[in-house]
């Protein structure tokens, strides 16, 4: 999955874990930070990305690598349920969950060699070339344009297309509500969404 996926199926499922959660409670008991939803949505790609391309190169579009293990996003969960009984913060705690929502949707548990960081070499990162006029595009666009080989390998994968689409139309509708109701200035001061 790319950005819109991540950011905006996590936000949807958080808002309505939110709702459900919240349903008894006054509307103005926030229990959301929505800027910690959308930094955890996209938490292990700002960590992985970087270190896999000083590490491995160009080469692996992928990459999935310490932040997107279970390890790391347990850690940051039980670090949050400390930092919760100790002080009520939930910033961690929700970090924590959106990561490991971000594994779910990159389907971390079918590479259980970086979902449990038994062994991390180039050997775990997968380049799918099932269509060799695909390939020949995608090898021409990234000879071209280096940047473009992480976007353009999903043209191959419908369900990323459509999972990235419905982020998109949830991030929209989230938009349009904070524009409608003049929230902007919640949302940025304190995450309310």
């Amino acid at each position: 999955m790319l950005i819109f996926g991540h950011v905006g199926i996590t936000t949807g499922v958080i808002k309505v874990c939110e709702k459900v959660i919240n349903r008894k409670k006054p509307k103005n008991n926030r229990l959301i930070d929505y800027r910690i939803v959308i930094l955890g949505s996209i938490l292990p790609d700002i960590i992985d990305k970087p270190i896999v391309q000083v590490i491995y190169g160009l080469q692996n579009h992928e990459g999935h690598f310490i932040a997107h293990s279970f390890i790391f996003s347990a850690l940051l969960i039980i670090l949050g349920i400390v930092m919760f009984l100790k002080s009520k913060n939930k910033s961690i705690l929700l970090l924590g969950i959106c990561t490991f929502i971000h594994q779910i949707f990159d389907k971390m548990m079918v590479m259980p060699n970086i979902m449990f960081l038994s062994t991390i070499n180039l050997d775990h990162f997968i380049v799918l070339k099932r269509f060799k006029f695909v390939n020949n595009i995608m090898v021409f666009i990234t000879e071209k344009f280096p940047y473009f080989s992480g976007v353009v390998i999903y043209f191959e994968k419908p369900c990323v297309f459509i999972s990235e689409v419905m982020g998109l139309i949830i991030i929209v509708y989230f938009v349009y509500k904070l524009y409608k109701n003049k929230g902007y200035e919640n949302f940025l001061k304190q995450g309310i969404l």
